[in-house]
């Protein structure tokens, strides 16, 4: 076993089980999940020791506390068992007051109580737990301050002292682990290449009779994997006129249907929106019945009435080779809607996603992209099929509070669950309790093995870090 690891052990071991014992409440399951984490950790120990290992271990152990939560069929209550060793004076008054606190640790929800942990008991900041939780900032500070609330409504006896760090996991069980782990790996291994060997044996051992002769006919071929990296698009203008009704709304950009879009949405009623669609293609304008003037050029009107009564619009116009389409539901009036259209001024707003894919279907190119998703498509149909519909690969960030079902395995330290069907299969990677990545591939000509759909799920990126760890 290399020495640094043997030292990191010794060392640090007892503050991961201190960690871990107040994620999960029981000692014995917090030993068991430091031990489990850093066996896994060992093999690569080289490679994670040039980085962060308590953060990288951390954040291993809430992912493992996580997945032992979501296997689990029964709960068992948590009792504080006293210390090995003393702790200074007046124990019984410490020793009472840190099991009323961690009693009630355990009864907030699990997002709040890692919040907790990481802040009073790892002392680390907001930046930090975010990093570390996959959460952002403000979502931290939510957490932090709705636990302390719910800690300060049931504790009576504020809680004082310092705990001590458990003692050390011991490097021999640590060694065990890791053994038991890779001759488990190695014992698979042989498993599978028997039963290998054992399949391809069969069709000489059984009595051979001649298949019958049928035609074959062309078989979809699976789509090779490449390096995928998604090209910079930015949105080309930008308003100097904002209305009254956009005034104080926030807006964002994105790549949709291989346009580029500005929407500007009411944070109190999602149905009334704007949007500034910027396009080379002439778009389809057989529904305009009005012709107005934008920028000195001809423009052409759509009227309409919203489902909430309210004035839909549609507004087209061509500058700079391209063509624009401003549509409007229950926001602008037609006085506005032309005076945010020749407001327009020269810009370059990227357009940004916090998901990034490190491989996709071989040909495949950007489709849509906004702040939440990603979606790329074949870039063109093939000659024998001029009514092909694209294959198109999507991959989403999503809340996870409804989902139906169970995960089934890992991905990576993340728990996964297989959905879809068999010809359209799909696989949802749970972040946390209440957001999970879905991968999705629209096959209408050539389709994606689910264990392809893994490999996807193990290149992406969000907010810059893998998603496996």
């Amino acid at each position: 076993m290399h020495t640094d690891f043997e030292e990191y052990v010794q060392t640090r071991s007892g503050h991961l089980v201190r960690f871990a014992h107040v994620l999960c409440g029981d000692r014995h399951l917090a030993e068991d999940l430091v031990q489990e984490v850093l066996a896994k950790a060992y093999p690569r120990w080289r490679r994670i020791a040039d980085g962060d290992p308590d953060l990288y271990l951390r954040r291993g152990l809430i992912w493992a506390n996580s997945t032992w939560w979501r296997r689990r069929s029964s709960r068992e209550s948590a009792v504080e068992q006293p210390p090995d060793t003393a702790c200074g004076t007046d124990f019984a008054q410490r020793h009472a007051e840190r099991s009323a606190l961690w009693q009630l640790l355990a009864t907030l929800p699990r997002s709040q109580r890692t919040v907790l942990v990481l802040r009073f008991f790892e002392d680390l900041d907001d930046r930090q737990i975010a990093e570390l939780t996959g959460r952002s900032p403000a979502t931290v500070r939510v957490h932090a301050h709705r636990g302390l609330a719910q800690l300060r409504s049931r504790l009576a006896v504020p809680v004082s002292g310092t705990a001590q760090a458990p003692p050390s996991v011991p490097v021999a069980a640590v060694r065990r682990r890791a053994a038991q782990r890779r001759h488990r790996g190695i014992a698979a291994g042989a498993a599978a290449l028997a039963l290998t060997v054992l399949a391809l044996l069969v069709p000489f051992l059984l009595p051979h009779t001649p298949p019958p002769v049928i035609t074959p006919s062309p078989s979809p071929s699976v789509l090779p994997l490449a390096p995928f990296s998604a090209p910079l698009s930015v949105f080309p203008y930008e308003p100097t006129v904002l209305p009254g009704p956009l005034a104080g709304m926030a807006s964002t950009v994105a790549v949709t249907d291989s346009a580029l879009v500005l929407t500007f949405a009411s944070p109190t009623r999602l149905w009334n929106s704007m949007e500034l669609r910027v396009t080379a293609a002439r778009p389809d304008m057989t529904q305009a019945t009005e012709t107005t003037t934008i920028g000195g050029t001809q423009a052409f009107l759509m009227r309409g009435t919203a489902w909430d009564r309210g004035l839909q619009l549609d507004l087209w116009w061509q500058r700079d080779g391209r063509w624009l389409q401003l549509t409007s539901n229950s926001l602008l009036t037609v006085a506005q809607a032309q005076a945010f259209a020749e407001g327009l001024r020269p810009a370059a707003r990227p357009v940004t996603s916090r998901l990034r894919l490190g491989l996709a279907p071989a040909g495949y190119q950007v489709w849509s992209m906004r702040p939440d998703g990603i979606c790329v498509r074949a870039v063109a149909a093939p000659a024998t099929d001029p009514a092909y519909v694209f294959d198109t690969l999507c991959v989403g960030l999503q809340q996870a509070e409804h989902v139906v079902g169970a995960p089934q395995f890992n991905v990576g330290w993340l728990p996964a669950q297989r959905t879809g069907t068999a010809e359209r299969p799909a696989l949802r990677v749970f972040l946390d309790d209440t957001r999970m990545v879905i991968i999705e591939h629209d096959m209408r000509l050539v389709p994606l093995r689910f264990e392809d759909l893994i490999r996807i799920a193990e290149s992406i990126t969000l907010d810059g870090h893998f998603l496996t760890g």
